[in-house]
């Protein structure tokens, strides 16, 4: 067997084992854009705001917000510049079919662990043996979530980190699960709705789960094809422009974007963005 044929046996093998385990698009479970997978629920990641949550009796309105941006601003930094490692590697596995239109089995296998990250299957066989269109299909999922939103609805889901959820579920971002005993369940969750909210390891787990339910559950298509555009036009991604794409976060749909935005507005939140382009 020449070393040809090897390559094309081992992509077979890996694309097989890619569609038998690769989870399910959230498009295809019984719920909202607010699930998660329970294999987010934990993180490697740490993040040095995770050692002190913000303290919930501060009186003063302005003492608050600043200790809320300030304890989440390293957990986010931190997982959008993971976000943004897989961005730059897709990038050069991009550049480096291009130039010599063929991947070798370990930029193989690491573009199946990024595909089933954010649950990408590959359509095709063929597809994995030519993967430009897949790397750039991809590409639309893998980027950040600017700092300005995930603070706004950090700061709407969770009452500024008073709320229940926040403090014993580390869920800032009001994500739910569907498997008994994942999370906490709802006072007022109405008769026949069997979902909890999630529970997180830590804060840091929770913000990196949101950010991955962003970029892969289907309810936010429109919201990753606004930053595409964004991208396409060399513009800054922000959280106004992102919000547009959060009418099915909520049941208030139009009203709850209006309302993330205004909250982005009046705290002046995009000055928060870092500038982690890729």
């Amino acid at each position: 067997m020449n070393q040809r044929q090897l390559v094309v046996t081992l992509v077979t093998l890996i694309f097989l084992v890619a569609v038998v385990y690769l989870s399910p698009d959230d498009g295809d479970q019984p719920t909202s854009g607010r699930q998660v997978s329970n294999t987010s629920m934990s993180s490697p990641i740490s993040g040095k705001g995770d050692q002190a949550k913000p303290a919930a009796e501060y009186v003063d309105v302005k003492l608050k917000k600043k200790r809320f941006f300030e304890y989440l601003l390293p957990m986010i930094t931190i997982t959008n510049a993971q976000v943004l490692q897989e961005r730059r590697k897709l990038l050069t596995l991009h550049k480096r079919h291009t130039d010599s239109a063929e991947l070798s089995l370990s930029d193989l296998s690491q573009l199946t662990v990024i595909s089933n990250k954010y649950k990408l299957t590959f359509d095709s066989q063929e597809e994995m043996t030519n993967p430009q269109t897949h790397i750039e299909n991809l590409l639309t999922k893998v980027d950040l979530i600017p700092a300005s939103l995930i603070l706004a609805q950090s700061a709407n889901e969770s009452a500024w980190g008073t709320s229940r959820f926040a403090m014993e579920a580390n869920n800032y971002f009001g994500m739910w699960c569907f498997t008994p005993g994942c999370g906490v369940k709802p006072a007022r969750r109405t008769p026949g709705l069997t979902h909890e909210v999630a529970k997180f390891d830590s804060v840091q787990a929770g913000v990196s789960s949101y950010v991955l339910n962003l970029n892969t559950n289907t309810a936010y298509t429109e919201l990753r094809q606004i930053r595409t555009n964004l991208r396409l036009a060399n513009a800054e991604i922000t959280g106004l422009a992102l919000a547009e794409g959060l009418e099915r976060y909520s049941e208030r749909g139009q009203a709850y974007v209006e309302e993330i935005q205004s909250m982005i507005r009046f705290n002046k939140l995009e000055a928060f963005n870092q500038t982690l382009i890729d």
